[in-house]
């Protein structure tokens, strides 16, 4: 589930931002701790995986 108080324009700008930064060659290496902030930053929780098919794993 993504903020309520973010659009699509907002999306694709922190998107291409991102995209931006991964070709600066002094910051490619932080790329994916970059893109880990703003997606932590965007997403309210982590995505599922379960299917509903069978009950997730327990503690």
């Amino acid at each position: 589930m993504a903020r309520t108080d973010i659009d699509g324009t907002d999306l694709f700008a922190l998107i291409a931002a991102l995209a931006w930064l991964g070709d600066q060659p002094s910051l490619a290496p932080r790329a994916d701790h970059l893109f880990d902030v703003v997606a932590s930053a965007i997403l309210t929780k982590p995505a599922s995986t379960h299917t509903g098919r069978t009950p997730p794993p327990g503690p």
